[in-house]
């Protein structure tokens, strides 16, 4: 028989379980989108600017080497093989840029994934939890006489 005090504890724990394992789900799913949301950004053409993009902390990291890109820029270059070293250094200068903001968006979208999953463990063994609870609960005791009571060494009388 359980007490009032642990009644309580397993009522609010059936009521927990529920939203441990929706927020699981929800961390889970919103981490793989921002995921593959970060991985489609390195693309040049679908990324937003650092001061537009939604994930700002992020995004400001690009700006890190907007200088050295302004004096890239400034440079002109003399011969066409200037030129086009030049044109390789700018774009493998984004790529760079693109590859770590990719990473850490990606490293990001791992965490939110990784709480979701912790989420969905808690949850779920709380629920196998409680429905062993209520099948104990449900059993009925056992009286003397007969096999369950005399195993477990119960008397009554």
């Amino acid at each position: 028989m359980l007490t009032k005090k642990e009644e309580h504890f397993l009522q609010r724990a059936s009521s927990r379980h529920r939203y441990a394992i929706v927020t699981g789900f929800a961390l889970c799913f919103a981490g793989g989108l921002y995921g593959i949301w970060g991985v489609q950004q390195l693309d040049s053409e679908h990324a937003p600017q650092p001061h537009e993009a939604f994930d700002r902390p992020i995004a400001r990291l690009a700006l890190l080497i907007v200088g050295y890109q302004e004096r890239l820029s400034q440079l002109e270059p003399q011969t066409e093989r200037e030129e086009t070293l030049l044109t390789h250094l700018k774009a493998q200068t984004d790529t760079t840029v693109r590859l770590i903001l990719m990473l850490f968006r990606f490293l990001f979208a791992s965490m939110v994934m990784t709480a979701g999953v912790v989420f969905l463990a808690v949850g779920f063994t709380q629920k196998q939890f409680l429905d062993i609870m209520e099948k104990l609960r449900k059993t009925p005791e056992p009286t003397f006489g007969t096999p369950v009571a005399t195993q477990h060494g119960r008397h009554d009388g």
